[in-house]
């Protein structure tokens, strides 16, 4: 089913709330704001498939933001890609800021918060695919939200191209070979999501859901400051050795896996307007952290600034 919003006939006083309806319509329930409401305009081609949708989307400045408030309104599970075809942009969700350059790719996820940056001239391909179906192709999806896919890489760049070349050849291929190239543009999206942390195709069935139990786990109880390794393999029911094995297949450890998720968890809430009121080092504690030297100096290496930085330069606008 195809359908298009365009601001075109609308007046100018109502377009920013036209297009509110317009991305709420096409995506999931979203905000958005703008820095010129007065000269707003923008597009949407929308086309919604067996296996996936994909659309075209273009316009003015915007602020879009998926906030818990949305997600507490809406059952929508899924998982998108952005592909940024024309002017910079930016994706944020879990913690990770994905900076788009003309053909970059970023991942993001319905079920939790995120917030896009677009500026005037802006396009993108948005590609839709449901939460259950990426999640069976690629297991780790989650820790992939918000990572730049690099144009400037071999995979990346394959990707761009392909991505492209697919979608605007699906509507002219016969019916089941539209089914079978939905599903060729999955597996595109997979191979390339996948380059951003190798090793995730070396876990057989079993393994993958013993690390996805234990994420959910270490997610569970992150605030429990004396949460550790020795804990999560207890709780898992294997030794220490044969769960870090597992963990190390995927190119980190269980206490690699505790520290990063506790880092996106904290850099997520310095970021977020609602718990401005919060210091930083408050946020930290609340998310496990009983050393706060040592924190802030991981922090630094992890996202290049300090702590009390991250917040000032990344911190939405009102």
């Amino acid at each position: 089913m195809e359908q298009r919003f365009s601001t075109e006939d609308v007046s100018s006083a109502e377009r920013v709330e036209f297009w509110r309806d317009a991305v709420c319509d096409s995506y999931v329930l979203l905000d958005c704001e703008t820095t010129t409401p007065g000269q707003f305009s923008g597009s949407i081609d929308l086309t919604r498939r067996e296996k996936l949708s994909t659309s075209y989307v273009s316009g003015s400045n915007q602020i879009v933001t998926r906030r818990q408030r949305d997600i507490a309104r809406s059952d929508e599970e899924t998982f998108l890609v952005s592909l940024q075809l024309s002017e910079d942009g930016s994706v944020q969700q879990d913690g990770r800021l994905a900076l788009l350059k003309q053909c970059d790719l970023v991942l993001y996820s319905s079920v939790r918060q995120y917030q896009l940056r677009l500026p005037n001239g802006f396009s993108q391909l948005v590609v839709q695919v449901p939460r259950d179906t990426l999640l069976s192709h690629l297991p780790n999806a989650d820790r992939l939200t918000g990572v730049t896919l690099s144009s400037a890489t071999p995979c990346g760049a394959l990707v761009a191209e392909m991505l492209v070349k697919l979608v605007d050849a699906l509507s002219d291929l016969p019916k089941m070979a539209q089914i079978g190239a939905q599903h060729t543009i999955i597996d595109l999206l997979v191979m390339g999501l996948a380059s951003l942390a190798p090793g995730s195709y070396e876990l057989n069935a079993p393994n993958q859901q013993t690390l996805l139990r234990t994420n959910s786990f270490i997610e569970r109880n992150l605030s429990d400051p004396c949460l550790d390794r020795n804990i999560v393999a207890a709780w898992a029911g294997l030794s220490l050795r044969r769960l870090n094995e597992i963990y190390q297949k995927e190119g980190t450890s269980i206490s690699r896996a505790i520290r990063e998720l506790r880092l996106e968890r904290i850099a997520r809430e310095l970021v977020d307007p609602r718990m401005q009121q919060h210091s930083v080092s408050q946020i930290a504690f609340a998310w496990g952290i009983n050393n706060f030297q040592s924190f802030s100096r991981v922090f630094r290496k992890r996202y290049g600034q300090s702590p009390t930085d991250y917040r000032k330069n990344h911190c939405p606008s009102d």
